[in-house]
């Protein structure tokens, strides 16, 4: 979608703020939450399971849409216990912290199992 390009690379390099970085202690509480949800047998989450997770957090339904579209990174729908950790420190930051959504995943929040190549 074009809304997600409109970021540029300098931003994707840039060093994260604190605030937004997913600390080791942070993915631990997030993979526990992973660990609740139901599972098909390659162990990945549906989107609609994750968004429901989601709606603990208070996010309207668009934000959570969003925030599937970002943290979605494989594009398959499912989430694997990385994609669920971005998802749940997105929800985290904008609805605790006051952070937008950004308009793409920044490549330094793009979990190293996702990346590719990159």
């Amino acid at each position: 979608m074009a809304p997600l390009q409109t970021q540029t690379r300098a931003q994707d390099e840039e060093e994260p703020k604190p605030e937004w970085k997913v600390t080791g202690e942070a993915y631990s509480k997030y993979a526990q939450y992973f660990e609740t949800m139901a599972k098909d047998v390659y162990g990945r989450a549906t989107g609609r399971d994750v968004a429901q997770f989601l709606t603990q957090s208070g996010l309207n339904k668009p934000v959570i849409a969003g925030i599937l579209e970002l943290a979605d990174i494989d594009r398959d729908t499912m989430f694997d216990c990385d994609e669920f950790a971005v998802a749940m420190h997105l929800a985290l930051i904008i609805s605790k912290r006051g952070f937008a959504l950004p308009d793409r995943l920044p490549l330094w929040l793009v979990p190293k199992s996702k990346r590719h190549g990159a």
